[in-house]
């Protein structure tokens, strides 16, 4: 039964030890240059600040041809999460605090050599008012429902 509870425990110490040396999240500061391109590996991100809460935008998987990104927003020890998928033909626009405009967009640079390059442009975009039809927006809504799973 010990040996049973020190493998448990070795194993959980060694998965920490492994995730967190996967994990490289670099702190960026959007006032001075709204538009910033970073080369990032699985695992890696930026974090910033806005309006007194902390974002983390990171790389959850690496494809062929897309990358999928999992970006979190932190206030009070709580977290809540949302999934992007990146590809070359579009951008996304993330609405962080839920208050019906984009604060940040994220768009596909390039993939090589098991990297992506991410470029983040901080923005306060207003979101479109629903019932404007247009192509291109319902297929932002579209995508993203996808992406949502709804």
């Amino acid at each position: 039964m010990k040996k049973v509870i020190i493998s448990l425990i070795l194993s959980l110490i060694l998965l920490e030890l492994v995730s967190a040396a996967l994990i490289n999240i670099t702190k960026t500061d959007f006032t001075n240059e709204p538009k910033q391109a970073y080369r990032l590996y699985d695992g890696d991100g930026i974090s910033f600040i806005d309006k007194g809460k902390e974002y983390v935008v990171g790389i959850d998987d690496i494809g062929k041809t897309s990358v999928k990104l999992r970006s979190y927003v932190y206030k009070n020890d709580q977290k809540e999460g949302i999934i992007l998928l990146l590809d070359k033909r579009f951008s996304n626009k993330i609405d962080f605090d839920k208050d019906n405009y984009y604060d940040l967009k994220v768009s596909l640079g390039k993939l090589e050599n098991n990297s992506a390059i991410i470029i983040f442009e901080k923005i306060n975009e207003p979101k479109t008012v629903k019932g404007n039809n247009t192509s291109n927006n319902n297929l932002t809504i579209w995508r993203n429902a996808v992406l949502m799973g709804v």
